[in-house]
């Protein structure tokens, strides 16, 4: 039956007809769309080979992208720096030993290691790795708690640095000061967010401060034998 005239239901008829006929029209589309690779498939394939054989051509282009990039990256802002150029080629500064750095840190990696940008003379950005102390892998058991635990002491602030190594990852290990010289290492191990470490450094107060943290089930001592990061990147390598 076809409604004739202006009426609304005349009007919402006719729409619905053309609604109608317009899906028809896109699902034929689709199926021609769909089909011609399928009957064409010689044309397809080089097409195919000659869009990977651009990328791969192109592929060198991308490298010289990141190393012009690289070259901008004195005059970006830390956070700009970090998002657009992936870590490897972020040109991290080396200090010798016994130097003292000072200036904010731009982003937190984990528990014991965070990206630090100087001021002064030589402003350059620093990876750091905090002297004396092993904080829990993100993958492991308290290792969310422990990263948002020095985010929240240092991220974006203010810190001392005092330079006492470099590892064999080119991080400067450091012993951090922040807000009125607080030792941000000893806080962390004593708040129970990080262990000891004896092979990075013998230290009476920090391992005193590990005793103290287990004995009052602080932190990652919550847990019964919780599993020392050493042991667990040995057997998660």
């Amino acid at each position: 039956m076809t409604v004739r005239g202006n009426s609304p239901a005349a009007v919402r008829a006719r729409r619905a007809a053309g609604n109608n006929r317009k899906r028809k029209a896109s699902v034929s589309r689709l199926r021609v769309f769909f089909r011609w690779p399928l009957r064409h498939w010689k044309t397809s394939l080089f097409l195919a080979l000659f869009l990977l054989g651009g990328l791969l051509t192109n592929l060198d282009r991308g490298a010289r992208y990141l190393s012009r990039l690289n070259g901008l990256r004195r005059f970006m802002p830390a956070p700009v720096a970090e998002l657009l150029l992936p870590p490897q080629e972020l040109d991290y500064g080396v200090a010798a030993e016994g130097a003292e750095l000072f200036g904010t840190v731009t982003r937190v990696v984990d528990g014991d290691t965070f990206v630090f940008r100087s001021v002064g003379d030589g402003e350059a950005l620093f990876k750091v790795r905090m002297w004396g102390i092993d904080a829990p892998e993100k993958s492991q058991t308290w290792g969310e708690e422990s990263g948002k635990t020095l985010e929240a002491k240092i991220l974006n602030r203010a810190v001392r640095l005092k330079v006492m190594a470099a590892d064999r990852y080119s991080r400067q290990v450091c012993r951090v000061f922040g807000d009125r010289e607080e030792d941000i290492n000893l806080y962390m191990v004593s708040t129970g967010n990080a262990w000891h470490y004896p092979d990075d450094a013998e230290s009476d107060e920090l391992a005193a401060a590990m005793t103290e943290a287990r004995r009052n089930r602080r932190g990652l001592w919550t847990y019964q034998n919780p599993e020392p990061p050493r042991q667990y990147r040995q057997h998660n390598k």
